[in-house]
């Protein structure tokens, strides 16, 4: 594996923030599309373990929850007035990852 990068790459990474970390050391964040980070700094031959925590947003916790046609990906005071788009159900944006993979890249 020497002269190669090792790349982990999340599948539809829902979260604000993915604190990474290889062998117990930090390797970075994770917070903007692609969703890539490169781990070679910290990755040796052999099992390595892995750990990502998550870092969520209050918006499941304070809404807007009943905004019809779905999240903007933003939050601001007039959401909660918009009584053209108002529904009765609660809408919660998802949460988590739907996978990782690690590619070694030359």
């Amino acid at each position: 594996m020497a002269g190669e990068r090792v790349v982990l790459a999340f599948r539809h990474l829902r979260a604000a923030l993915a604190h990474v970390r290889v062998n117990d050391q930090h390797v970075g964040t994770v917070a903007w599309e692609p969703h890539r980070l490169d781990l070679t700094a910290a990755w040796r031959p052999g099992e390595n373990v892995i750990a990502i925590e998550l870092v969520g947003t209050l918006r499941n916790l304070l809404g807007p929850h009943h905004l019809a046609g779905g999240d903007l990906g933003w939050t601001g005071p007039d959401q909660f007035r918009d009584y053209t788009r108002w529904t009765d159900d609660y809408l919660l944006v998802p949460f988590g990852f739907d996978g990782v993979s690690v590619e070694c890249l030359a």
